[in-house]
């Protein structure tokens, strides 16, 4: 729920009409939740990366870092993009992975798109001390 969770970064949000491009997404509450209870979530600009490898074959990894005042995102090792200032939140985040099929972006599903595979290998995920 967009309204009830944790702020969010996306890390990878993969379109299967699209397997060059992989996108990366901030939501973040803005300052005013130091006067109200939650502020107001806003989300950065969704960046689009266009690889030259079709991202549905095969593993990729994809990471990012996140410290006070910064999100760097990276696809297999190479930065993609970065976030940098106030917008980065100092609220704890959850990991999620999930399959979505269908949704208010990317509409109903189509009968071409069932069944549809998600296969993970691995999650990691440290703190610095």
């Amino acid at each position: 729920d967009y309204h009830k969770n944790k702020p969010e970064i996306d890390i990878a949000e993969y379109l299967s009409s699209r397997p060059d491009k992989v996108y990366q997404t901030y939501h973040y509450y803005d300052s005013i939740r130091t006067r109200v209870n939650k502020g107001e979530k806003h989300s950065s600009p969704t960046m689009e990366y266009v690889s030259s490898a079709n991202l549905s074959e095969g593993f990729h990894t994809y990471s990012v870092l996140w410290e006070p005042g910064l999100v760097v995102w990276y696809v297999d090792g190479q930065e993609v993009r970065r976030l940098t200032g106030v917008r980065v939140s100092d609220e704890p985040m959850n990991i999620i992975a999930h399959l979505v099929v269908g949704s208010t972006w990317l509409g109903e599903p189509t009968e071409e798109s069932l069944p549809a595979e998600f296969e993970i290998d691995y999650i990691k995920a440290w703190q610095k001390q």
